[in-house]
């Protein structure tokens, strides 16, 4: 019996395409999970994006209805309020600048909804300072779909 003992440069020389083969799969199961995992992550981002946005332009109403007609009660900052919590925990899992804005417009909401329920004019003046920071947080959740790849 004659054993051949092979050096390991021959053995890689026999097996060279079974290794690049092997490189090759490896990396393109890397790259494929990669790339799933950003577009889950994208996906993600823009759901909670439109819900924010969605929310945002129903606190809006919820503001006009309390500033601008007299059917305003109890009920809609209630429902406001509702509406910021709901946009302040999806921005949350956005990126930046969308949990900043979204904190700032919790922070205005609980300084002036109140005032929202006063005479028109203590309402109007609450309404100034909230619906800039409506506006500001929907630009940044559209600044940052925008910047979605």
């Amino acid at each position: 019996m004659n054993f051949k003992i092979e050096t390991i440069k021959q053995q890689l020389q026999r097996n060279s395409v079974a290794f690049i083969s092997l490189f090759i799969a490896l990396s393109s199961l890397g790259y494929n999970t990669s790339r799933n995992e950003t577009t889950e992550y994208q996906r993600n981002v823009r759901h909670a994006a439109f819900k924010v946005i969605e929310n945002l332009g129903e606190l809006q109403s919820v503001v006009n209805a309390m500033v601008y007609t007299d059917q305003g009660n109890r009920d809609d900052w209630i429902d406001g309020r509702g509406r910021v919590l709901a946009i302040e925990t999806l921005g949350s899992v956005m990126p930046e600048p969308v949990p900043t804005q979204t904190l700032h417009l919790k922070q205005v909401w609980a300084l002036y909804f109140e005032d929202l329920s006063q005479a028109r004019e203590v309402a109007e003046k609450a309404d100034q300072k909230i619906a800039p920071q409506i506006e500001a947080t929907k630009t940044a959740v559209l600044m940052v779909l925008e910047d979605l790849n």
